[in-house]
């Protein structure tokens, strides 16, 4: 992971959440995202230096205060303060891979069946046994969490 200014902001994200709720704040961050990427004029408002940073806050807490995740808000409300919500899909990526990383998640390509075959084959030839420790998590998809056979 880089040492950016971004990395310190998710960071700060990550070590303020609480008990066991990181897949629901990467939930959170995940949907910011996609919200901020389809709805340009929204990203635009919150951009915007005319606009009064009061105004910005209230609809953050309109639209984001039902989540119910401590701090979130408050958090969107920082970047918008600092103009760096423009940046948030930096703050997500970084975010996630912290939250990944904590959960012992891999996230990356899964590989198509015939290269798998070719691995299985190699395998077989070299005389070894191949293991496949990963299987996908229930609760994530197209990731995979390292699990125990």
């Amino acid at each position: 992971m880089s040492d950016s200014l971004y990395h310190n902001y998710a960071s700060a994200l990550f070590d303020l959440v609480e008990g066991d709720r990181y897949e629901d704040y990467l939930s959170a961050v995940r949907e910011t995202e996609k919200n901020l990427l389809e709805q340009r004029e929204f990203l635009s408002f919150l951009s915007s230096y005319e606009i009064p940073l009061s105004d910005k806050e209230k609809a953050i807490e309109k639209i984001y205060g039902p989540l119910k995740l401590p701090y979130y808000t408050d958090f969107l409300k920082l970047l918008t303060k600092k103009h760096r919500i423009g940046s948030f899909e930096i703050i997500s990526r970084e975010f996630g891979e912290l939250v990944c990383e904590k959960l012992g998640i891999i996230e990356g390509i899964i590989y198509p069946y015939r290269r798998r075959r070719l691995r299985q084959k190699v395998w077989q030839e070299s005389g070894a046994e191949e293991r496949d420790r990963t299987r996908p998590h229930r609760r994530c998809q197209g990731r995979l969490r390292r699990q125990s056979l």
